[in-house]
């Protein structure tokens, strides 16, 4: 079996920071997915003369092949960030050759890809194969041509949330570094208090005062969305309040709070996720943290609101935060409902950057 994608049909051209700027919404719908069954497989083999077992035959091959160029590039997990590499020159290759053998029929390809709702895949496939300037038949390059010459294909950071596609082509063939669309993206300044009291900023649709002006959110189904971020400079540790107002949480949701971060947007020395879920009208906390130091954290509700506190303490922050003044981390807020089916356009999300400064 195959997973073939198809993109949203409603997703922007233009995914990049500077092109959305304000509070950027995201309500797109999913990624949808065809499958080339093992049944189907066989259908479309030829018996090789070599070693007598079944192997796809040529327009076949070059199908799987262009649905694997993009499943590797479409989704993006939080297990490949800074270490996978979406393109492979090697595949590219391949599918060039096979495109190019006289024997590739090249309306069986057609019905192919129109069957298996397949013309995402192959139109990224050929985009790719001309910008890296491989040789394929030109009725080839006119039948899966984008009509739009500026087209720039969609990917979903699945650990983020959030869509973005590529800025240049180099960048494929690279370890991805997602920080760069985070740094794109801009950061919201925060004064941190050193006397204790809470200077909250909002983030909702329509905007407040003081407002977060600097951020990416997904509504899903619901018309509204406000939270609010404070901080606190301590001796010990740095403090995170998290109001959330809306969407509430009830019994058949929970709510993740991941925080990443460093001085340096480079360092991403830390990575904490928090699940908060209410049951029985009691509210409880799952913690899962990569660092050795678990940050504490304590929750309360107030009416409909929800008051989550963080303590950061300074030894998993950068040693120099306390010098400078200055702590860099990106928040992932999200809204999760157990009773639904998984999909992206399920939950909502905000994605928030963030700079904060100790107030003097």
């Amino acid at each position: 079996m195959s997973d073939i994608f198809l993109f949203p049909r409603d997703i922007s051209t233009d995914l990049a920071p500077k092109s959305n700027p304000g509070v950027w919404v995201q309500n797109f719908q999913d990624i949808t997915e065809s499958q080339l069954l093992y049944e189907e497989l066989l259908a479309n083999s030829t018996r090789s003369r070599i070693c007598g077992l079944l192997v796809p035959d040529y327009e076949c091959s070059a199908l799987l092949l262009a649905a694997h160029i993009l499943f590797h590039y479409a989704i993006l997990y939080p297990s490949s960030y800074d270490r996978g590499i979406s393109i492979r020159l090697s595949e590219l290759s391949k599918l060039a050759d096979i495109m190019a053998t006289p024997n590739f029929d090249v309306d069986k390809f057609i019905r192919l890809v129109s069957n298996y709702k397949a013309s995402d895949c192959v139109e990224f496939a050929v985009s790719l194969l001309k910008s890296y300037s491989f040789e394929i038949q030109i009725v080839i390059t006119d039948l899966f041509n984008s009509s739009n010459p500026q087209r720039l294909f969609p990917r979903w950071l699945a650990g983020w949330k959030c869509w973005e596609h590529y800025h240049h082509l180099d960048e494929l063939l690279l370890p991805t570094d997602p920080i760069l669309f985070i740094k794109e993206l801009g950061f919201n300044t925060i004064a941190a208090s050193t006397n204790g009291l809470k200077k909250f900023v909002y983030l909702c649709l329509p905007p407040k005062k003081p407002s977060i002006n600097r951020a990416i959110i997904h509504l899903c189904q619901f018309e509204q969305f406000e939270i609010a971020l404070a901080a606190t400079w301590g001796k010990e540790s740095l403090e995170l309040s998290v109001l959330i107002v809306y969407p509430p949480l009830n019994n058949h949701s929970a709510y993740q709070i991941a925080i990443h971060g460093g001085r340096h947007i480079e360092e991403c020395i830390l990575g904490v996720d928090y699940y908060f879920r209410l049951i029985n009208n009691n509210i409880s906390l799952v913690e899962s943290s990569p660092v050795q130091t678990n940050p504490e954290a304590f929750i309360k509700q107030d009416g409909s609101n929800l008051i989550i506190k963080i303590n950061l303490p300074w030894s998993i922050l950068p040693p120099s935060a306390n010098s400078t003044g200055k702590v860099i981390l990106w928040l992932i807020v999200q809204r999760q409902d157990e009773l639904a089916p998984v999909r992206i356009s399920d939950d909502p999300v905000a994605i928030i950057p963030v700079e904060i400064i100790r107030e003097l």
